[in-house]
């Protein structure tokens, strides 16, 4: 079960806000039917991984509900394959093999 942020109570009095909690929740339906999901660099381009936002608003939650549960049910070698596939930086993957992938 997912956690309920404090500034989901918030962003639920904001129409943007709801559309985003439709997509959140629409990731984790993703994950649970076995999809892939797409990598932090390709939600949020630019944003390098030691980025701040991944530690605050909208990212932060993305990150720890989303990407990393996805992540953490991936075995090393589909890991190796998909940061092969969505392109990632030298950075990012340090990140996702080191970092981030705690057993």
């Amino acid at each position: 079960m997912p956690i309920e942020w404090p500034w989901k109570r918030w962003a639920r009095e904001r129409r943007e806000g709801e559309e985003y909690l439709r997509w959140l929740n629409g990731q984790q339906r993703a994950i649970e039917a076995g999809e892939e999901i797409k990598p932090p660099w390709v939600i949020w381009p630019g944003e390098e991984p030691w980025w701040g936002g991944w530690s605050q608003g909208d990212a932060e939650p993305w990150l720890l509900d989303v990407w990393l549960p996805f992540w953490s049910k991936l075995g090393r070698g589909e890991k190796l394959a998909y940061l092969e596939k969505w392109s990632a930086s030298p950075d990012w993957r340090h990140y996702a093999l080191y970092l981030w992938d705690q057993p």
